[in-house]
This record gives C-alpha cells, structure tokens and sequence, in this order.
C-alpha cells in the first residue's frame, strides 16, 4: 500500500517527502510484475477468506489486478497483440493502493 500512497500524495502535494529514487526507477520497471504477482496473491487471499462475505470482493478484485498486470505482460513478450491503453506510473500507484488495502483487509479476515 505504501508503494502507491505516498506516490500519490506526494504528486498532489499533501506530503513533502517522496520514496527514494532508485525505488521509484526499479518501480518503473517491475511495476507490471509487481501487480502481477499482487493479483496473484490476492487471489489466493480470497480462498483464505472463503466463507466471509469479502471475500467475493477480493476474488472481483484480484482477477482485475491479475488481468491489468498480466495482460501488459503479455503483449511485451509477443503472446498477444493488444494491451491496456493509458496505464501510467499514476494508474499504478492507484492499483498498488487498492491492492495493499484488500491485503490488508484480508490479513484479519483469514480463517
């Protein structure tokens, strides 16, 4: 959650202080795995959550998460021949955010 929420506010000006640079570089460049392999976990999360009521909110999350990271992922590789338009560092701090809250969420809804 912190990779996407102080990004962010740092660009709106709500906080002064920033991540470091070289993490700001490697995020650039490891961002789409990232989020790939956050999609991933989520959607395990929600298997651990299986029998509360968030959990389906965590499975539509995750499978989201999954297909922005992975779809990207496969039109570099050459798999298949379209990708998301418009996906910058922004949208990428927004799905980070969104992707540590339900992680966060299900770290006290797991059984």
């Amino acid at each position: 959650m912190v990779l996407g929420i102080i990004p962010l506010l740092n660009g709106w000006g709500a906080v002064s202080f920033a991540l470091p640079g070289f993490l700001n570089s490697f995020l650039a460049l490891a961002a789409l795995y990232i989020i790939a392999a956050g999609g991933f976990y989520l959607l395990i999360d929600g298997f651990l959550e299986w029998g509360n009521p968030m959990a389906w909110l965590t499975f539509v999350v995750a499978l989201i998460v999954l297909a922005v990271g992975t779809i990207p992922l496969l039109n570099q590789f050459g798999v298949i021949g379209f990708t998301i338009p418009y996906l910058n560092m922004t949208v990428y701090h927004i799905i980070f955010t969104i992707e540590g809250f339900f992680l966060f969420i299900g770290a006290f809804l797991m059984e």
